[in-house]
């Protein structure tokens, strides 16, 4: 497992060990507050085979997914968020996060 701070939010990844299509290896992961609040969690992400499936790239990579806000994507992204994973998507604290996925 492997545990990434951007920002005061805390991301944890940990590879599963199983792997879906071409062979990708399926990630667990956590994203909370500051204040250890869970935002989102999954085992739905599988890393890229140019990435470690616990590193910093597939960290980056996640990062975007979650850091999406409305105008980005289409509305029905949206449409499973929790009143608190919209407040979050609709801050301020999103966008600033979304700066680290760019490189």
């Amino acid at each position: 497992m492997q545990t990434y701070k951007f920002d005061g939010y805390t991301m944890t990844l940990h590879n599963t060990g199983e792997t879906g299509e071409y062979g990708k290896a399926r990630i667990a992961y956590t994203f909370a507050k500051h204040d250890d609040t869970l935002l989102f969690y999954g085992k739905d992400l599988f890393a890229s085979p140019m990435h470690t499936p616990e590193g910093l790239d597939t960290a980056k990579a996640l990062l975007t997914f979650l850091t999406c806000q409305p105008g980005d994507v289409e509305e029905d992204y949206f449409e499973n968020y929790t009143a608190e994973q919209m407040e979050f998507a609709k801050s301020f604290e999103c966008e600033q996060l979304s700066l680290h996925t760019e490189d």
